[in-house]
């Protein structure tokens, strides 16, 4: 489950282009962190440009040169961290070990959630993993 997120940015993501230019440009696959499906756009400029990447999450996807015929080169990952300052709170519904990172804070925490006693804690948009929840639809700051 994912929180809701309404704002939106254009990643730019450059990278070293082979000296001949593949014949059908780049195949680029991109996806909300945890996500199951995968969005895909193929262009032919570095850098790729991606409209509509929603901004409250973690982001990771692929580059790969397309060859023609079905033939790719090796993909090349790359990721970007959620810009938004967004916080919100909500409660850990499963017997699970989740990660988030706190509101305010940067890096990744973690939470053992026991679903008998739930626990609410205050996360920034997007990037709670681990198991089901709960949102609350109220905004924290700590």
């Amino acid at each position: 489950m994912s929180l809701p997120c309404n704002t939106y940015k254009t990643l730019q993501v450059s990278f070293t282009a082979p000296t001949i230019a593949p014949v059908n440009g780049y195949l680029v696959k991109w996806r909300v962190v945890g996500e199951v499906n995968w969005n895909t756009v193929t262009q032919n400029q570095n850098p790729i440009i991606i409209a509509g990447v929603p901004t409250c999450f973690n982001i990771e996807g692929t580059i790969q040169a397309d060859c023609g015929g079905g033939n790719f080169g090796s993909p090349i990952n790359f990721a970007v961290s959620s810009s938004s300052d967004n916080c919100r709170q909500v409660t850990l519904l499963q017997t699970a070990v989740y990660y988030y990172v706190a509101c305010g804070g940067s890096e990744q925490l973690q939470i053992i959630n026991n679903a008998s006693t739930p626990q609410s804690i205050c996360i920034k948009d997007g990037t709670l993993l681990g198991g089901t929840f709960t949102d609350l639809n109220t905004s924290c700051l700590s």
